[in-house]
């Protein structure tokens, strides 16, 4: 097979020198459609999103995802991590078209039209924590208790 045919589980970035993590199809650790509560191992809440693995579905939460992915060495890597909202918007391609994710799909062919999880935190009026989240669909941030699920794609590399 071709070296540029695909399909590829990782996307380097050769400007940032970021690893991204590569969404599938397959009910797998990395399934596209899989919702995330955001936890840290210390703050947040365990284990309630949902995941896929085939038939079977279970709780699930970033930690999970990040901590797999590094004990399979996703890549080549064992760092991956949360992006920051700057790294996620990073890789946001403006000019995409209209009811399509804003990301080059030939890139990232799984990504949802939906809130993706980032490492910024902050808490809200109330003292609650929250995670802000980059819409993937349109562009938008917007903070997010941590009681709540949204999409993850994990990063490899130096925080920028």
């Amino acid at each position: 097979m071709a070296p540029m045919a695909g399909p590829w589980h990782c996307v380097h970035d050769r400007v940032t020198g970021l690893m991204w993590e590569i969404k599938t199809e397959n009910e797998t650790a990395h399934f596209a459609e899989a919702s995330y509560s955001w936890y840290d191992g210390e703050t947040g809440v365990k284990d309630a999103g949902s995941c896929a693995n085939g038939d079977h579905y279970y709780g699930c939460d970033t930690l999970d995802l990040v901590s797999y992915s590094r004990s399979k060495a996703l890549c080549g890597f064992r760092d991956w991590r949360l992006p920051t909202a700057a790294e996620l918007s990073g890789i946001m391609f403006w000019q995409a078209y209209p009811g399509e994710a804003k990301v080059i799909n030939t890139l990232f062919p799984y990504l949802m039209r939906a809130p993706y999880w980032t490492a910024d935190r902050s808490v809200d009026a109330k003292g609650n924590p929250t995670a802000l989240t980059l819409h993937l669909g349109n562009g938008s941030e917007q903070w997010l208790s941590l009681s709540r699920v949204a999409r993850v794609m994990l990063v490899s590399g130096p925080h920028k």
